[in-house]
């Protein structure tokens, strides 16, 4: 993997932390809750948002991991062939 992110070092920073802030900034945004109608409501903001908003950070992480494959591949490829 430290072959594969070398090149792209920074964006994969970006793409790989980015999303992560985003959860916690849903997960802080979402009301305290003082009943049990609110605490419902925190459990379905905090629980529904954040597994989604994981769903798509593990998808971007996946398509991030093939991208820098395919980028790796074509690289030694134009290496071999001019070799």
């Amino acid at each position: 993997s430290v072959h594969l992110v070398r090149q792209k070092f920074w964006w994969v920073v970006l793409l790989a932390t980015l999303p992560l802030g985003v959860v916690s900034e849903v997960e802080s945004l979402a009301p305290e809750p003082h009943s049990a109608g609110a605490a419902l409501e925190t459990l379905a903001i905090r629980g529904l948002g954040t597994a989604v908003l994981e769903a798509v950070i593990g998808l971007v992480l996946v398509e991030l991991a093939y991208q820098l494959i395919a980028l790796d591949q074509a690289r030694e490829a134009v290496g071999s062939a001019a070799g």
